[in-house]
């Protein structure tokens, strides 16, 4: 098939623009405090895009709409897919084997997965998670969401071209006004749809297409509109220009300073996609402007030219020094930029600039082209979905080791412990229960021992009392510390035969006896209701509530940040709130109580200023957010855990059959506490106890449980 003739127009300035955009992203990316508005480099990138995309086709001649999509979808997977998967593949790797799977790494695998067919946006906007939040600052695949906004815009645009093509084509300013105007009102929608959802829904505003079309459109739009404009541009005086040229690279400098992420993208990025607008007009209807040349001097030219590997690979390589050694440190940072310039280098010389300029892909038919370009997508995503299978065996972090390091593993004690009732334990999700939260079932089954034998230092499989040291039921609800219980309660199930109902819920504090249950939020408040609820109509007398969450402050978030209520041992929590929060766990459990169900709360675990899962490697161990160490003095902890001790001492007093298990002791039964111990982690992070961790506690807590359960 005979190509399509295609422009041969070229503006050095628009590179410059490119230029701008992406060094923009580059520096806000890499220290926020530096350009504050720098993520609107990405907008300046959409608008570019709808333009130039739009201008390349600027008098074709197509025999069908067939032919275009074919040309369009073959230029646009050379253009775009060979960088890409290159990109992805590697990071990818890099990602297996330095990035300890996490709450703070979850959505990674899910984002470099959708990354190869353009839908990213769509996993990182369900993942509940804005631009400027942690998780994303942790993913090496985020930066693609912009990507996928203009692959999911290439399926519609074709649609757009071929009717404004061939209404040019033929001459008919009537129709070719009735296409502008369909333009128009499409970008008018999205612009306003935009608005609503800044507000709304920002997380949908952010990532998602119907909020980001009209930046797109725009850039079209000047294309279509270009026979008017551009006469009359060309026509103006010198002055006139300079003054125009000053007043939109103005516009959009302030764009790049002031923007908010407050209220983006609308209408934070109006005035920077308005001035990139006006920009383009003057970069093609008057070249020698200020604004042009300004813009094409030849370093910026040679960055614009790089702009898209060098937006693909910055962003992986500056997470990954996050993941590592750090990025806060100038030597990293310098190190980061030099080593993502690298990449880019290499990646446009010898991947984007080969893919685009192949003598044997050009003879090649377009549609050949692209059946070739989504099989190598498809098959480099079964090749990254592969390695993401198998990150355990990659890894180089301690943590591949899951069983010792998950808090939900499958960890087994050591065989010199004593077996118990020795039962088989599933696993279920119980959908029936309406608690706002995940309600897992741990059911034992076939057991071969006795349940009685469970608190004994000993095995007693041949044991004759007829006292049982296990409860028949146990209900286990809380935040993600009660979640990170899960192999303890696991194996409890295992060798008591108790069948377990842990009700969680992450960042839902669950009579933490410092604030309110609802403080946190009105959801978090009904989780609790709906929780009692649903326990209140299963429970019996004689069954266990064991009620484990975080009763500190936490000192470190997964990312390190030191939150600022942990400024002091009280983090700023009243004797008022303390003591509103106790009557509210009296009124809400003496119900229970009252029936026979046994209440035992869980004293304060120690809490680390580091994440251990983040220091525990050669190549993490330095980063700036281990430099608190991954110790705590008793002494310290004991100051922090003692307004909480004195709260549950207040319900406790109060409410009949209940009880406090403390783990500490256990877990730090010296003058120093230590996330580890004879080499092996007891916690996971800062606070949550590790799958090893779990095992660990199991003889000390089935100790207590039988106490309990008999009166002890």
């Amino acid at each position: 098939m005979t190509l399509p003739h295609q422009s041969s127009g070229y503006y050095s300035g628009i590179d410059g623009l490119r230029a701008v955009a992406v060094l923009a992203v580059v520096i806000f990316h890499l220290n926020a405090h530096w350009l504050p508005g720098g993520f609107v480099g990405v907008d300046v990138f959409f608008v570019i895009s709808g333009f130039v995309v739009s201008l390349s086709l600027v008098g074709m001649r197509f025999t069908g709409f067939s032919q275009l999509l074919t040309y369009f979808y073959a230029r646009r997977l050379l253009r775009i897919a060979p960088a890409l998967i290159v990109c992805l593949l590697l990071v990818t790797l890099l990602c297996c084997m330095f990035i300890p799977k996490a709450w703070l790494s979850q959505a990674n695998s899910r984002t470099g997965l959708a990354a190869f067919f353009g839908v990213s946006n769509f996993v990182l906007a369900a993942s509940a998670n804005d631009y400027f939040s942690p998780r994303s600052e942790f993913n090496p695949f985020t930066h693609t969401w912009s990507l996928a906004v203009e692959e999911q815009f290439y399926l519609v645009f074709p649609v757009l071209i071929f009717g404004w093509l061939r209404v040019a084509q033929n001459g008919k300013q009537s129709l070719r006004k009735v296409a502008g105007a369909a333009l128009l009102l499409l970008a008018l929608a999205s612009l306003a749809l935009c608005a609503w959802w800044s507000v709304s829904q920002p997380t949908l505003a952010f990532y998602m297409l119907p909020a980001r079309f009209w930046e797109l459109a725009g850039g079209v739009g000047l294309v279509f509109t270009m026979g008017w404009w551009q006469p009359r541009l060309q026509a103006l005086a010198l002055p006139i220009t300079r003054a125009a040229s000053a007043a939109l690279l103005l516009a959009l400098a302030l764009g790049l300073v002031f923007a908010k992420d407050t209220a983006f993208p609308f209408p934070w990025a109006v005035l920077p996609a308005l001035a990139t607008m006006g920009l383009l007009c003057l970069l093609v209807a008057q070249p020698r402007s200020m604004a042009a040349q300004w813009l094409s001097v030849a370093p910026m030219r040679h960055v614009g030219r790089i702009s898209y590997s060098l937006y693909l690979w910055h962003w992986p390589v500056f997470v990954l020094f996050r993941w590592t050694v750090g990025l806060e440190a100038v030597q990293y940072q310098v190190a980061a930029v030099v080593m993502a310039w690298v990449f880019s280098e290499l990646s446009f010389r010898w991947v984007e600039q080969p893919a685009r300029k192949s003598a044997p892909l050009a003879a090649w038919s377009r549609a050949r082209v692209v059946g070739l370009g989504l099989g190598a997508v498809s098959v480099s995503c079964a090749v990254s979905l592969l390695m993401f299978a198998n990150q355990n065996q990659l890894s180089l972090s301690v943590t591949r080791d899951v069983n010792t390091w998950n808090p939900e593993s499958n960890i087994q004690l050591p065989a010199s412990a004593p077996k118990g009732a020795d039962c088989e334990v599933s696993a279920r999700a119980d959908t029936s229960a309406q608690s706002e939260g995940v309600v897992q079932l741990l059911m034992p089954s076939n057991c071969k021992g006795r349940a009685a034998d469970i608190g004994s230092s000993t095995s007693t499989s041949t044991s004759t009392s007829s006292t049982s040291t296990t409860p028949r039921r146990m209900f286990v609800a809380g935040d993600s510390h009660a979640w990170a219980y899960t192999a303890m309660l696991r194996l409890y199930a295992q060798q008591s035969g108790t069948e377990i109902h842990l009700i969680t819920r992450g960042g839902c504090p669950f009579f933490n006896l410092r604030r309110l249950n609802n403080a946190e939020s009105a959801f978090c408040g009904d989780f609790t209701v709906r929780a009692l609820r649903v326990i209140a109509a299963q429970a019996q007398p004689g069954d266990v509530l064991f009620l484990p969450t975080l009763r500190l402050v936490r000192l470190r978030d997964q990312w390190g940040e030191v939150q600022k209520t942990a400024a002091s041992a009280s983090g700023g929590i009243t004797a008022e709130d303390r003591s509103a929060a106790v009557s509210e766990a009296i009124a809400a459990l003496e119900p229970l109580a009252k029936r026979g169900v046994m209440v035992v709360f869980e004293a304060p675990k120690p809490i680390f200023k580091s994440p251990a899962f983040r220091c525990s490697d050669w190549f993490n161990a330095s980063n700036p957010a281990c430099s608190a160490g991954l110790t705590i003095g008793r002494s310290e902890l004991e100051a922090m855990r003692s307004p909480s001790q004195t709260a549950m001492r207040a319900v406790v007093q109060q409410l009949p059959q209940a009880s406090v298990w403390d783990p500490t002791p256990v877990l730090c039964p010296e003058a120093t506490c230590s996330t580890q111990r004879d080499g092996q982690p007891l916690f996971f992070d800062g606070d949550h106890i590790s799958g090893y961790g779990n095992a660990f506690l199991l003889p000390d807590f089935a100790k207590f449980i039988a106490g309990v359960t008999t009166g002890r």
